[in-house]
């Protein structure tokens, strides 16, 4: 933590974020770490002023951070919901490659843990940037991420998330990946089809299944 808060150099500064990320993967570790204050260094240091390699690799430490409901609420009390958000719109604008992008919709992913963060995360505008990747990139990792990230804000008796993701094209972006995906890439068919199936729950009625 001290190495990522204090150094100047972008290589030790986004290898610092990975071993983080590497040894924050059970409850008991995250929650020790963020005792020591690591949200704020990965929010502050890590990615509104960091680098390219250490933005990235932050963002994937504090989504592998959030391994329960408790630490997604604690994480958006300290502000990182329109944090989040900033970065995702920030890199989708940038010459940012897959890599940057995957772990920015990795992180909003792993907050919309309830109806309530998935409304805050959609407030702060986090739709259009995702619904935007579906329907225009070809990249394998981004379409996975965004795909399970349209799932997880995607929750049932959450009409008003629905109506959203419908009006800004979601169902046609998520239509879109089965056809632009290569053979042998496996791995997004599993968030398409996460994120199909919470589309096509009944309580999300009729208009929704029209719609893919």
């Amino acid at each position: 933590m001290e190495l990522l808060s204090s150094s100047l150099s972008d290589d030790i500064a986004a290898g610092s974020a990975w071993c983080l990320t590497r040894i924050c993967r059970s409850t008991e570790v995250a929650l020790g770490l963020i005792k020591q204050g690591i949200i704020k260094v990965l929010m502050e240091r890590g990615i509104i002023n960091a680098k390219p390699m250490t933005s990235q690799q932050s963002a994937w430490c504090l989504g592998t951070l959030i391994q329960t409901d408790a630490i997604a609420d604690t994480m958006a009390a300290q502000g990182l919901v329109p944090v989040a958000v900033d970065h995702l719109r920030r890199v989708r604008s940038q010459n940012a490659t897959g890599g940057d992008i995957s772990a920015a919709t990795y992180l909003i992913a792993r907050l919309a843990r309830s109806i309530k963060l998935s409304r805050a995360l959609a407030k702060v505008g986090v739709i259009p940037p995702l619904v935007h990747a579906l329907q225009t990139s070809e990249d394998p990792q981004v379409l996975d991420w965004s795909a399970r990230a349209i799932g997880c804000l995607m929750r049932p008796s959450s009409n008003d998330m629905s109506k959203l993701l419908l009006e800004a094209g979601a169902a046609a972006g998520l239509a879109r990946l089965p056809r632009v995906l290569a053979d042998h890439e496996i791995e997004p068919l599993g968030s398409f089809a996460f994120a199909i199936q919470v589309c096509l729950l009944l309580t999300w009625g009729s208009g929704t299944r029209k719609a893919l």
